[in-house]
């Protein structure tokens, strides 16, 4: 499992692929804290101060015991589970692919496919705020410092990041790939924001209110609207607004 670190860099997702070579292992890194253009769902900007976060990118070899939906629901419940362990607060998970604390975005995830000398592996990027104080230009975002008021070494927090997700990730073989999965799920729904609850959506170029009911495993959000009918969206068919 490697780890490599860049300066200065477009994107973490482009850089790792650059990097891969046919020893690569699951979980090798690369990460930068001056990310210029990293890329978020659907390929919204994700912009971050210079030195101040993380931009973070895996690789992991495709397995064909997996749903192919398996680490968006695997990376996000980790990732909340790593932030809680080293802050002793209470992130959530956004759906499809944010972590929140107190209503406010904290990190952002995104997931790609691709095949990379003969083999399938996800890329698996994350952006997190970490020592970044000052969001004026995105009300509705925030980063441990403001959290905490700790000032984080991001060197040591992008390492353990590695090695938490590495180790997860080695747990599932004590178990059926079903057993993992079902406990996975009902975890991913114990963290997100909103379950069973009325929030304010806007789908069909209307604004409603609506209670989210489950995520299913092809990541599809299941929502009951004013009219007591479950329907069933995709990413970038609804936002929730908050």
């Amino acid at each position: 499992m490697l780890s490599y670190f860049i300066n200065e860099c477009d994107s973490t997702n482009d850089e790792i692929i650059r990097l891969i070579d046919s020893n690569t292992s699951n979980f090798s890194c690369v990460f930068s804290f001056n990310q210029k253009n990293g890329r978020g769902q659907s390929s919204n900007k994700w912009l971050s101060e210079n030195g101040k976060n993380i931009a973070i990118s895996f690789v992991v070899e495709k397995s064909t015991i997996f749903n192919p939906n398996f680490f968006s629901f695997f990376i996000p419940v980790q990732l909340v589970n790593f932030l809680n362990e080293i802050t002793h607060e209470n992130f959530v998970i956004k759906w499809p692919n944010d972590v929140l604390y107190n209503n406010k975005k904290i990190a952002g995830i995104l997931i790609e496919q691709k095949k990379i000398i003969a083999k399938n592996v996800y890329i698996i990027g994350i952006g997190i705020n970490i020592n970044q104080v000052n969001f004026d230009s995105l009300p509705k975002a925030t980063s441990l410092k403001n959290i905490t008021s700790e000032n984080y070494n991001l060197t040591s927090l992008a390492t353990n990041l590695q090695y938490f997700l590495k180790q997860e990730y080695q747990k599932i073989e004590y178990k059926t790939i079903e057993e993992y999965t079902n406990i996975l799920l009902e975890e991913y729904h114990q963290k997100l924001f909103g379950i069973n609850q009325v929030k304010v959506f806007k789908f069909d170029n209307k604004i409603q209110n609506g209670i989210i009911q489950k995520v299913d495993l092809d990541g599809k959000l299941h929502l009951k609207t004013e009219s007591e009918e479950i329907k069933t969206f995709k990413t970038k068919e609804i936002e929730m607004l908050y």
